[in-house]
This record gives structure tokens, sequence and C-alpha cells, in this order.
């Protein structure tokens, strides 16, 4: 056989064919060991006028190229007959079909697949264009024509090369013809060699770069390479690593880098239909920090603090009040505001705060988060009048539509030119430059934020399933027209408007004290030592409370004790009074609640016939009940032992008159009454008239 023919980067480009300097990069990925097309190639140096260069050898190409190479040459008459008949055999096999290749595994067939799925459109699109080139190339080998006119003939009517189409064919040697349109995509090549990555280092790699520090993959890169170094690790270029992290599923990447909540935002939020309601159904609160330094009537200067309350339905604000902080007594009065204007809804969904979940507002529901439940907790204001609370997820403001109207707040309110030097910004990087020049007064800050809600309920235009172009008002009054909604009672208005607290009624008399008041009402007195709430309205409490047993029952109005003056001669009577009055009531149930005849009838006969011999009978009648008692006396005193009688003291009208002239003798003078006593015994025995014993 004669010398091997070497090819330079110039004839090979001229026969795949391709650009030269892709048959550079090629030639030199080949000389650095790679294959090309699944075929090791025998690359050498060779030189030439232009200096040094690579070739490759003939006979290492494809047998496809082989044979094209000696049909141009036998063709323009620039081989050697020799060698034309030498390469015969290679002339006849490339007029027979395309070499088959190995059939692919199931698990190639599915990474072809997923790869179709990760594919652009127009990558799909090119291997459409080429899958319809060779069907017509099947159709008209079929029908009875050769190979290569067959191909010369698509390669013209599809614009395309006949090379490309070789190419095509190639791919999809081997495949199903149902996956052959995988095979197709550009891009996949079948047989290009995976760069071998060392395990203990593509550990290390992942390792480093799934850290929630989130490093840069190029300086995990190059401490694989130093630690690679160490252990003795073979690591591929940068670009093949990164490729190996971008084929890693996103999920887990996100997870490890970003944390869960990053994670959550990649699985799709779930969209409520609000249709489901209609107004005054179901309400939603929250609270509402504000962006604006305000000054308080009392001087202090501080962000105020909404709590408001929306209609789920429509999405109306239907009440809200400011204070400075947020707490059960702004909630419970800002929904008393509801109850008054629109009504009682079925449920609440409520944020997870100290505030909504106060026992005076939720008390009595074990689905709350803060808390423990108690069996003795008082039943809460929610939970007297029969609203089904729902709690949000906590951290989850998702849960809650009223904070995307809080959002609109944040424009509307927190930014107006009214409040300009007094906006804060929504969070210490987002200051603006007059931060801090001033503080608006509360008063102005209210009017300019009744203005903006009332605007922020008109606004027509609206986009949601309920509204469809109307405002929130509108659509909330043509439900609210036509539902059955219940109304509170003045009871129930006047129960949201007071607070309460847990009290235990004093053992003796049953007085409840609260915040350095006392209070009373003759039912406490069945109530000592119990639990029982109260409830009062703060802002007087010299008026009478309201108290209730835990379950909810209403006992009784309390009236304040109030204190007096120690020397109030008339308060001291009037209290005198009243409790001579109570103690006679009290005797007057006592008569009415105990029947004596009822007792005095089971207490036992004494007969006398005999005294040693005492019978006992049940009394039948109140005369045999007397005759019983005199009988008991007289046995009784039959009974007593003698007594010697001591001598009795003298009459009271005896000792008046010895004390008086006693008296009388001590006024004299000595020169009047020579009987009058010189010592105490003569004093004591002259008063008394018995000697005095020492």
């Amino acid at each position: 056989m004669s010398a091997a023919i070497l090819l330079t980067s110039r004839e090979l480009a001229e026969l795949v064919p391709m650009r030269r300097d892709e048959a550079s990069k090629m030639l030199k990925s080949a000389h650095e060991g790679r294959q090309w097309r699944k075929v090791s190639l025998r690359i050498s140096w060779s030189r030439g006028n232009g200096g040094r260069q690579r070739v490759v050898q003939l006979e290492s190409l494809p047998l496809e190229l082989q044979t094209k190479y000696w049909k141009e040459k036998a063709i323009t008459g620039g081989a050697h007959p020799d060698q034309v008949n030498e390469y015969r055999e290679i002339l006849e096999t490339a007029k027979s079909a395309p070499t088959k290749r190995k059939t692919p595994t199931k698990e190639e067939l599915e990474e072809a697949e997923q790869r179709w799925k990760n594919s652009t459109t127009v990558q799909q699109e090119k291997a459409e264009k080429a899958l319809n080139a060779i069907i017509l190339i099947d159709r008209l080998v079929s029908d009875g024509s050769r190979v290569d006119p067959a191909i010369n003939q698509v390669a013209k009517q599809q614009g395309v090369s006949a090379s490309s189409i070789y190419k095509w064919r190639r791919k999809v040697s081997g495949w199903p013809r149902a996956h052959r349109l995988y095979a197709l995509l550009p891009g996949h090549g079948g047989g290009a060699r995976k760069v071998e990555l060392c395990p203990a280092a593509w550990k290390y790699i992942k390792a480093d770069y799934l850290r929630p520090e989130a490093p840069a993959l190029t300086a995990v890169y190059e401490r694989a390479t130093r630690q690679g170094q160490l252990e003795g690790w073979t690591l591929p270029s940068y670009k093949t690593v990164l490729r190996r992290i971008q084929a890693i599923d996103p999920q887990p990447v996100v997870l490890a880098r970003e944390g869960l909540e990053a994670l959550e935002r990649m699985y799709p939020a779930q969209e409520r239909d609000k249709t489901c309601f209609h107004s005054m159904e179901a309400v939603n609160a929250d609270g509402h920090k504000f962006d604006v330094f305000v000054r308080w009537p009392d001087g202090e200067v501080s962000r105020p603090i909404m709590c408001a309350w929306q209609d789920l339905y429509s999405g109306k604000f239907l009440s809200y009040r400011v204070t400075k902080t947020e707490n059960s007594d702004t909630i419970r009065l800002s929904f008393g505001d509801i109850i008054e204007t629109y009504g009682i809804p079925k449920h609440a969904y409520l944020d997870n705060g100290r505030g909504f979940a106060s026992k005076w507002l939720t008390g009595g529901m074990p689905n709350r988060f803060r808390f423990k439940v108690k069996e003795d907790e008082p039943a809460g204001i929610l939970t007297k009048l029969g609203v089904n609370v729902h709690w949000a997820t906590p951290y989850h403001g998702q849960a809650k539509p009223i904070e995307r109207a809080f959002r609109d707040l944040c424009e509307y309110v927190a930014k107006h030119p009214a409040f300009s030097g007094a906006y804060t910004g929504n969070n210490p990087m987002a200051k603006p430059e007059n931060y801090g020049s001033k503080a608006v007064p509360f008063e102005l800050f209210m009017e300019i934020l009744d203005q903006e809600m009332e605007a922020h309920n008109a606004r027509e235009g609206r986009r949601s399933k309920v509204c469809a172009g109307r405002s929130i008002d509108q659509a909330f009054e043509a439900s609210y027209a036509v539902s059955p909604i219940l109304q509170a009672t003045e009871h129930q208005k006047l129960f949201c408007l007071m607070t309460g607290e847990g009290v235990t009624p004093k053992r003796g008399s049953g007085e409840v004290h609260l915040h350095d008041n006392r209070y009373w009402s003759e039912e406490l007195n069945q109530y000592r030592s119990q639990k029982l709430t109260v409830r009062f309205d703060p802002d007087n409490l010299h008026e009478p409370i309201w108290v209730y047993s835990l379950k909810g029952e209403f006992i009784c109005m309390a009236p304040c004790i109030g204190a007096t003056g120690f020397n109030d001669t008339q308060a001291a009577r009037e209290h005198a009074r009243k409790k001579n009055q109570f103690k006679k009531a009290q005797k007057e149930k006592l008569k009415a609640l105990r029947d004596m005849e009822v007792l005095e009838a089971t207490i036992p006969n004494i007969s006398i016939d005999d005294p040693d011999k005492v019978h006992i009978t049940v009394s039948k009648s109140i005369e045999q009940k007397k005759e019983a008692v005199i009988a008991e006396e007289q046995l009784n005193l039959k009974k007593l032992p003698t007594v010697e009688r001591k001598p009795q003291p003298a009459p009271a009208s005896e000792f008046n008159a010895r004390l008086k002239g006693f008296v009388s003798n001590l006024k004299k003078p000595d020169s009047e009454s020579a009987d009058r006593p010189n010592t105490v015994k003569e004093a004591m025995k002259q008063f008394t008239g018995n000697e005095v014993k020492k």
C-alpha cells in the first residue's frame, strides 16, 4: 500500500465541508485526544511554506469522507490508477446505504426526549427540516432511485448541501423512526465524548457551591483546582464545570443558595376566586404602620399604626382606627364600627399578631396560633357573636388580600405632598434626602387619610372579577342590597365598645375590685371566689360594669361603690340604711325559702307519764310539740342538783342612793363631816357596808 495521505486544515474543510477555522479547531481538539464523530483521528505535525501545521491521515477519517475523497480524485483525475483500484472497494461501499450504528438504549432515548423538551423553537424547526429531507430521500430510494442522486436532488430542493444530508443520515442511523426527530436536534452530535470529572472533585464542587453563602462558581472552581493538586484530581475546564452545574435541577440549587422563601416563589401562587362570597360575608383585618412621622397631641413623634378591616368580596375598607401601637382595644373598637354600620360578618380572616389573638377578641377558639387555650378562658367578642375566625399563615402576606390594598396606601398616603419631609421610606436603605426634616400634626394626617381612604373605595375602573370596571363602593353596595346580613342588637353594639377583664369576686362580700374601684351587686354573693368576666367603659370607670360568667352568660350590672370621707356622717347613715335594707331583704328571702313547719314536724315528742321511763314519739301537731317541750323542762328541773344561794347584789335603785350619799359626804368640808373617811379602806367600808379584806 502507498504512503499515508495527509490532509491539511484547508483540505479537510473542503472535504467535510466546514469553515477553515472550524477545521483547525477540530484538528487541535483531536490532537489533544478528543474524538471526532466517535472516531480517534491520527494527527501529526507537518512543515510547509507557512511553517508548522497540523495534518490528519486520510485513513483515520470516517469511511464516508474517505469515499468522498477518492470519488473526487477519480472524477478530476487527480488520483493514480493504482490508488483508485486500491480503494475501489471503498467506492462500492459508498454506493450502498449508510453504515448502521448501534441502536440507542432506553436511557439514551429518554435523555434525547428531555433535550427535545428543553430545546428552543428554532432548534426544533431545524430538526423538522432535516427530518423532512430524510423522509423524501427514503421515498425516492424506495421508488427505485439510487442514494446519491436522491441526496443531490433533495439537496437542491431544500437549498442545503449534500454533505449536510449525509450528516443527517448518519445521525438517524440506527434510531427508531418515531425518535429520529430527537437525533436531528442541532447540537446533538450523538458521539461527542463526555469529559470525565473525578467523582471526588465533583462532590467537593457541589458541596462548596450549594451553600447558603452562595459563593461564585469561579471561586469554587479555583478552590477545587488547588485541592485537586493535593488530592490528584483531574479537573476539566471551567466552562465544562459550569455546564455541569447548569444541568442540575434549579429547585434544589435555589433552596440551598437562596433559602425556603425563594423556593416558594418558584411555585405558582394560588388564585382564589372571591365571587363565592357576598358583601359582608367575610372580612379580613391587619395592622399597617405608615412610613410617616406624626406628632401626636401629647407631643410625641412616631409612626402611626392603623388597624383596618376590609370586605373580602369587594375589597372595600369598612373601618379603620389609628393609634400609636397595635392593641386589642383598637381592634375591638374598629370591629365595633363595622357591626354598628354594616352588620355582623360570618367569617373573619385575621393576622396572627398578639392584638388579634387576644383572648378578649378570640377567647375560646382552639385554633389560634398564640397563647395557651384554657378551659376557664372567657369567650371573646368574635366568639360570642358567632364569627368563624380563620388564621392567616404566619409570616405570609399573600394570605391576606388587605396587604395589597396597603401597598396602594403607601403611594397615595405616605407619599402625599402634604407629608413631604415626614416620609421615612419603607426600609432603612430607602430613606429620602429630606428624612426627618419634619413631623406632620396628627389632625392633618387623619384628614389626608380620610380623604385617600374614601378615594380608594370610590376609584372606578377596577379590573377584578367582582368589580369588572366598577368602583369598590359600587360593587359592595350592589351585593349588600340583596344579601342576607345579620344586624347587631343594641346590646351587641355596646358589648363591642366595652373592654373586658377577668376578675375574681372577694370571698366575703363578693365585691369586685377593678382599677382601684369597687363594684358590687347582690347577685355577686353566689359567685364569691369564682372567676368571672367584666366589661366596662375604660373612659368612664364610675359607670356600672357588666358581669358575665366565663361561658358568656350575663349575671348582673354592678354599680361602683365610691369611697367616702372618714367623718362623713351622711354617707355613713346612707350606707347603714342600704345595709339594713339588704339584711331585711335577705331575711324575707330566707323566710320564703325555708319552711319551718316541715322541720318542726320531725322534732321528737317526750312523754313523762313515768319520770324514770321516757317514751319518745313523733309529734303530730303543734299543741303536742308545746306539751313535750314543757314536760322536758320540768324533767330537767327535777334533775338539777341543789345549790346554796349566794347573796344577790343590791338593786340598782339602792346602789344609786348609796353612791349619791357617799359622793355628797366627800364634798362636805372637814368641819361639817365628822364621819368623813380618811383612808381608802374606810371609804370602801362606808360605801359597801362590809369590811374590806386584804
